[in-house]
């Protein structure tokens, strides 16, 4: 009896609560503070800095120092820099080149035009010289990011300016695997464009005229001879779903009219097809006030 006793009064004890297990040393959601999978967190899209466009005189041209915007006529969006998606090849020193939606003029989309000089006498005294501070059709230039891009984040750079290679193994367009484009802090001949007219038939009479302010423009890449472009491949980054730019001449197929060309005897500079829009693109600066 005594032991039957003993064992109900066992029985009906309450149950303690086990204690909680110390954290293990190979939870990686505690030792890094990091949330678990299923818990949501809010993105937060990045905001850079406001900046105007600026007009170095009051004209309908564009000038070498104004604050411009590239805008693709094809998509309306403007060609803008990633300075937090750089590349991790250190000799590299480039980031990332897309063109955005958000349209405002702000530090990540908007460059100033420096005119090209070469290091040689020999190929300065082969290039035409101006004398106003005017772009002009034809006249080699460098596209430099505007510096406040670049302001409070860990990327050193003195200056920036957008670069293009020629398809390789190790340079190439992430989704189009076209020419890679990106803004690096290396300057050499892979940063240099030429302005030219859309249509190649008038890019002979053009060369030497004067750049007005969103006339439509083709950025030609010197070194690869192809054409700035904004394809229709969609890269996601901080500042939501934008276009990557690539270097690439989209051409009609034109097989026509180039034998219409060879059989009348035209130029072969002149039987050039014409690029398409998506490789047209308007300089965008700050309204001219008429009086």
């Amino acid at each position: 009896m005594d032991k039957f006793n003993k064992r109900m009064a066992t029985a009906l004890q309450p149950v303690r609560p086990a204690p909680s297990p110390a954290p293990r040393t190979n939870d990686i959601f505690h030792l890094r503070h990091i949330p678990p999978p299923n818990h949501r967190t809010t993105h937060r899209t990045p905001h850079p800095p406001q900046v105007d466009l600026t007009k170095a005189a009051s004209d309908e041209y564009v000038h070498f120092g104004d604050v411009v915007q590239l805008e693709n006529v094809t998509s309306g969006a403007v060609v803008a820099v990633d300075v937090e998606s750089r590349d991790p090849r250190p000799a590299e020193n480039s980031c990332a080149v897309s063109a955005s939606f958000h349209v405002d003029a702000c530090a990540r989309n908007t460059f100033t035009l420096e005119p090209y000089v070469p290091r040689t006498a020999k190929a300065a005294a082969m290039m035409p010289v101006y004398d106003d501070d005017v772009l002009h059709y034809g006249q080699k230039v460098k596209l430099v990011v505007n510096p406040a891009a670049t302001d409070g984040s860990n990327w050193n750079v003195e200056k920036c300016f957008v670069r293009s290679f020629a398809v390789s193994q190790t340079h190439f367009a992430k989704y189009s695997r076209r020419g890679e484009v990106v803004a690096s802090g290396n300057d050499s001949y892979e940063c240099v464009f030429e302005i030219l007219t859309p249509d190649p038939a008038k890019r002979l009479v053009s060369e030497g005229v004067p750049v007005m302010a969103g006339a439509p423009v083709v950025l030609l890449h010197c070194q690869s001879n192809q054409c700035l472009c904004v394809g229709t491949h969609g890269c996601a980054n901080d500042f939501g779903t934008e276009l990557e730019v690539c270097g690439h001449t989209a051409t009609s197929v034109g097989n026509s009219y180039k034998m219409e060309g060879l059989a009348t005897g035209v130029p072969g500079s002149l039987k050039e097809r014409a690029p398409q829009d998506c490789n047209v693109f308007a300089i965008v600066g700050k309204p001219t006030v008429v009086a």
